[in-house]
């Protein structure tokens, strides 16, 4: 790998932990009840999902709150794409005639795409 991919990967995963795209939500917030919504039940750094979802739980219902339901809820598709091929391409003529002595395969992989759900309530 070169060195200007490096940095470039560098500056993604800098630029997607300091953006804050990855956190808790509200799905549902009633009176009495409630849903947030994390990327995953985890507390790994650099996000910590969990910490982030308990605190939105915590705003929601200061004097407690009673998880009733924990689970994973697919919320979209997403379709990942490549071609590989073998072989070589041959210039007979300069310009001229280009002939491709291989053979070329395309895939697609179409996978879910989660987030995981807390259910909650108001402690009694």
């Amino acid at each position: 790998m070169n060195r200007v991919r490096v940095a470039m990967l560098v500056v993604a995963t800098v630029a997607v932990s300091v953006s804050g795209c990855q956190s808790a939500r509200y799905v549902l917030r009633e009176s009495d009840r409630g849903i947030v919504a994390i990327p995953a039940n985890t507390n790994m750094w650099p996000w910590k999902h969990r910490d982030d979802a308990e605190k939105l739980m915590q705003q929601h219902f200061p004097n407690g709150y009673q998880i009733d339901r924990e689970f994973e809820e697919v919320v979209g598709k997403t379709t990942t794409s490549g071609e590989d091929s073998d072989g070589q391409t041959v210039k007979l003529a300069e310009g001229l005639v280009t002939l491709d002595t291989g053979q070329r395969r395309s895939t697609s992989t179409t996978t879910d795409v989660t987030e995981y759900r807390i259910e909650y309530r108001q402690a009694e």
